[in-house]
């Protein structure tokens, strides 16, 4: 059945590993989509459209030439998730992270709706799921899909803004890392679902989303070997302003 309201992009796969133009294109009413001024070389192709799950390809197109490709869509399952902040409010975006036993990942972010933000693409299986929202840190739980709703609540989270001031008029670069009391390693979903557990400074500072309340121990990293170290104490909520010295 042809697919309309499909989402297409294409990323060029340079020679020299890096990447070139990016498109963005939706399919028509007959599930086709034509994009006339590529230039010639290797793409990596996607394909998003809810209820479906995403896939990808390679592509080669050879300039002057018309490239034909014929993308077949496995629907999903898809998992409705009802998230919620501690203090009862709903996030204004949710970010769902997941990887299951055969090596499949997950990643979106989508709008949050206090009676549940659909998560359509998520094929059926076993996952688990790291979750997380606008204002609160993330939390991990397993799931089946299909299944039905699934409530979660998100501790209600701040940031952290970091300074090294030995750094800050200085272009050698630097990583933040975090650990909770525990040892665990702290870890916040970005935007798209990009799970990071690590930060860029650059001119000595750097902001860390979604820190949960708790004691936390800051370690910073430069290129030339120096490092800098302090414990934070967060609550949850306003700003943090934290100097490694």
């Amino acid at each position: 059945e042809p697919l309309d309201r499909a989402l297409i992009g294409l990323l060029q796969q340079l020679d020299n590993g890096g990447e070139g133009s990016k498109i963005s294109i939706a399919s028509e009413g007959g599930g086709q989509f034509r994009y006339d001024s590529l230039p010639g070389g290797r793409f990596h192709l996607t394909v998003q459209r809810d209820g479906y799950q995403p896939t990808e390809r390679t592509v080669h197109a050879a300039a002057g030439t018309t490239a034909s490709v014929q993308i077949e869509l496995e629907p999903a399952s898809g998992l409705e998730v009802i998230a919620s902040l501690t203090s009862g409010t709903t996030p204004r975006y949710i970010t769902v992270w997941g990887s299951d036993g055969a090596g499949r990942r997950f990643a979106e972010t989508r709008g949050g709706f206090a009676q549940g933000t659909p998560f359509s693409t998520l094929p059926a299986g076993e996952w688990n799921l790291l979750i997380g929202g606008t204002g609160g840190a993330i939390v991990e739980t397993r799931v089946t899909v299909p299944s039905e709703p699934l409530q979660v609540v998100l501790p209600t989270a701040g940031r952290l803004q970091v300074r090294v001031p030995a750094l800050v008029e200085s272009d050698t670069a630097a990583v933040l890392t975090m650990v909770a009391e525990g040892g665990q390693p702290f870890r916040h979903l970005a935007w798209g679902g990009a799970l990071e557990q690590s930060w860029q400074l650059a001119g000595g500072r750097t902001i860390v989303e979604g820190v949960p309340a708790g004691l936390w121990t800051l370690r910073v990293q430069a290129s030339d070997g120096r490092t800098w170290s302090a414990t934070a104490a967060s609550t949850g909520g306003p700003d943090i302003e934290v100097n490694l010295e």
